[in-house]
């Protein structure tokens, strides 16, 4: 079916998806309509020229990651010192990177890139950010990544807004350096008309929730790729 704002957002409420549960504001049993951040500088040689694309922090090694518009390298800086650790720019790569997902099972980064690839990196600083020896390749460019840990799934959006679920597993059996192997799950089908610029993935009901540019919100239903409820009208 299709919802208005009003009816999603209470949708969102009853499903236990709001951030009222967020419990550092739960004595005040009040949400605060907007919050004060302080800007802070990173120290970084390597300007970004055409602006920033996407940000990913990983927690366990405290590195924040920059990847640049139509850039082929990513910034990686120190999340204490907020300096520029390293600047990963490989010279076989001539390829646009286009988005970026961390797997935390795998320690792996993955990066999707305008040759309509999906390269792996290993996301461990001691090791230098260095790319693996596995590819992903796919008929079209991926724009938007969202890994889900519970399910070890890749969902991958492209440039004509299809959205692919791929589920990646360690097997030491297969020829590559690295073992791992991806499965194809399937495409979910129908939703947007439009390429999509956002998946999140909603946990406590099974679904994810894409966004596009064709000002549709898309519920999808995780395991059958179903869509289950569209919202419109955002330009």
């Amino acid at each position: 079916g299709t919802m208005q704002w009003d009816e999603f957002t209470s949708f969102l409420v009853e499903a236990g998806l709001h951030s009222g549960e967020n419990p550092s504001y739960a004595a005040g049993g009040e949400i605060p309509s907007c919050l004060e951040f302080v800007a802070i500088n990173f120290e970084d040689i390597a300007k970004h020229r055409d602006g920033v694309n996407r940000l990913l922090y990983i927690s366990g090694s405290d590195r924040i990651i920059a990847l640049d518009n139509r850039a082929s390298s990513f910034h990686v800086y120190n999340g204490d010192t907020l300096r520029l650790t390293r600047n990963q720019n490989p010279a076989k790569n001539k390829a646009h990177f286009l988005c970026m997902e961390y797997l935390p099972q795998y320690a792996l980064l993955a990066v999707s890139a305008s040759d309509r690839t999906i390269s792996f990196w290993d996301a461990m600083p001691e090791r230098g950010f260095a790319p693996i020896d596995y590819t992903i390749y796919l008929a079209s460019s991926q724009v938007a990544l969202r890994w889900i840990p519970e399910e070890t799934m890749l969902l991958c959006a492209d440039d004509v807004g299809a959205l692919r679920a791929i589920t990646i597993i360690e097997d030491h059996r297969v020829s590559s350096f690295t073992g791992y192997k991806e499965v194809v799950l399937g495409t979910f089908s129908g939703g947007h008309e439009a390429v999509i610029l956002d998946i999140q993935y909603l946990k406590s009901l099974g679904a994810v929730a894409t966004a596009g540019l064709d000002g549709r919100i898309c519920i999808w239903d995780l395991h059958s790729r179903k869509l289950r409820n569209t919202l419109t009208g955002h330009a």
